[in-house]
């Protein structure tokens, strides 16, 4: 089995991870990936689909190598919902499935199934630019249940039934944002640390993982928000009864252009996603994850 394949049966998948109108109070709210309400809405809600195709991975030394003899096909959906009990608080949950198909050599490989669930509280200290200098700022405290499988208990020879991390993450993020007219721009960090385990009899755990975007918004109509962000990944060894293990970590950098439509009355709530997502693939950018070209198309509604 060569490397790629080996690199595969030793990860877990990432999660599928941890949300304008034509105001800026509302900037970036239709932003595929980056759901939140708009200030009107009091709830909102979404589905959407995508398939990643591998073409290659970061080792543990961060040297990018392209698949050879191997592949990797990867389709996910997804459905989410964000609600506002109260101000200036929001309360969302996301529900992934994936399905994965791998092939290294002869040998073949799919399987898949419910990923983690995730669930979130949103503070908006700071909505829309009312902010110090014009910012946004929100503060969320996540979790994410470990409702998928895990690779220790995959069946198939490569692993592909693998639908989840194992661990329970806590986590806490925060979003700046800063819109300008038909303009925004938004920063955001979430920092996750796996809960310890008992797995064949020892404690282990994943490392602190930090998941980082930066986001750059524009409505050229009132109707459509082009975006372009760039994500990184970066996730500190595992450890095992108390020592961590040589080069597990993981890290990755991405770049992702997206789009939203918002529909004409009467289906003015409405609006329609669309994303395509590449890694950087640069020695240095990653270490010890797969990585490949990916498109989504999803759809939101939202309600006052």
């Amino acid at each position: 089995m060569n490397r790629t394949a080996r690199l595969a049966l030793g990860l877990a998948l990432l999660p599928a991870g941890p949300g304008p109108q034509a105001s800026p109070c509302c900037a970036g709210s239709t932003t595929p990936g980056f759901e939140h309400l708009a200030l009107w809405e009091t709830l909102a809600g979404g589905a959407r689909v995508g398939v990643d195709h591998g073409l290659g991975a970061w080792g543990a030394d961060g040297r990018w190598r392209s698949h050879e003899d191997y592949a990797e096909t990867l389709v996910r959906g997804e459905l989410w919902t964000v609600a506002r009990p109260a101000e200036p608080w929001q309360l969302g949950v996301r529900v992934p499935y994936l399905h994965t198909w791998r092939r290294a050599g002869d040998v073949d490989d799919d399987g898949g199934g419910l990923g983690d669930v995730a669930a979130s509280v949103r503070l908006d200290a700071f909505p829309g630019g009312e902010g110090p200098a014009g910012l946004g700022v929100a503060l969320v405290l996540g979790v994410v249940a470990p409702t998928g499988q895990e690779t220790e208990t995959a069946s198939g020879a490569l692993a592909a039934d693998v639908t989840g991390e194992g661990h329970w993450v806590p986590a806490l993020g925060c979003v700046l944002m800063r819109p300008w007219d038909t303009l925004f721009l938004r920063a955001q960090t979430n920092v996750g640390v796996p809960l310890t385990r008992r797995v064949g009899g020892h404690d282990s755990r994943r490392g602190v993982d930090v998941q980082s975007a930066l986001v750059g918004g524009w409505s050229p109509l009132v109707p459509t928000t082009l975006s372009l962000s760039l994500g990184h990944r970066w996730q500190a060894e595992s450890v095992r009864d108390g020592r961590a293990v040589s080069d597990s970590g993981r890290g990755a950098l991405n770049v992702a252009l997206s789009v939203a439509q918002d529909l004409p009355e009467p289906l003015d709530s409405l609006a329609l996603q669309a994303a395509f997502t590449a890694p950087l693939p640069v020695d240095g950018a990653g270490r010890g994850t797969l990585a490949g070209l990916g498109g989504t198309i999803g759809v939101r509604v939202g309600w006052p």
